[in-house]
């Protein structure tokens, strides 16, 4: 086993004002030690998306591509701007192995698509130029 101390940085930002009346930015970083973790010796993160965006980056028009696991399932799709905002949501009770998006008006930017089925919840990150 690996054991590590994980750190708690803080960053403060303060202004001073000088005798000028100019205001100076510092940036303040504090290091905390906080209780030790043990690790296992390997990590393994599998990669079980069940689904990818095609094309990724796009316009706003993708399609789903969905593991043969999840097309026999009800999905709830969702998909959130930068501000946690739902722009677009549907539900389908059998996806099949592609599901077309068009997103209408969708501004340039990073938006997450999630997919929910059960307690089962699937996201990727989408991108709109």
């Amino acid at each position: 086993m690996l054991k590590i101390t994980p750190v708690v940085l803080f960053l403060a930002i303060l202004l001073i004002q000088n005798p000028l009346k100019a205001q100076q930015k510092v940036s303040l970083f504090i290091e905390t030690p906080c209780q030790a973790t043990e690790l296992p010796d390997e990590i393994y993160l599998p990669d079980n998306n069940p689904f990818t965006i095609n094309p990724n980056p796009n316009q706003g028009d993708f399609i789903l591509e969905f593991d043969d696991v999840l097309i026999k399932e009800r999905a709830e799709i969702s998909i959130y701007n930068i501000q946690g905002s739902i722009i677009w949501q549907n539900s389908v009770d059998d996806p099949g192995s592609q599901y077309p998006v068009h997103l209408k008006n969708a501004k340039s930017g990073l938006y997450l698509v999630t997919v929910r089925q059960g307690e089962s919840l699937s996201r990727e990150k989408l991108i709109v130029f």
